[in-house]
């Protein structure tokens, strides 16, 4: 398992439309030549507007450059 920490200064955008929000993250990942990526796991921690906060994991899948 590869890890990343959170590197300052990265740009997080952030839009709603109807009830969903999308987040748009900067993520790299080291290209190694004995591994295929199929999915890469993010977590993180959402505060709202009147303080409360919810933590998300979402599986993003990846697709061939190619």
């Amino acid at each position: 398992m590869d890890r990343w920490p959170s590197a300052g200064g990265t740009v997080t955008r952030f839009r709603q439309e109807g009830n969903h929000l999308i987040f748009t993250l900067p993520l790299n990942v080291r290209d190694r030549a004995d591994r295929v990526y199929t999915s890469l796991n993010v977590t993180g921690r959402i505060t709202f507007s009147n303080g409360s906060s919810k933590n998300v994991y979402e599986p993003l899948p990846v697709r061939p450059a190619y």
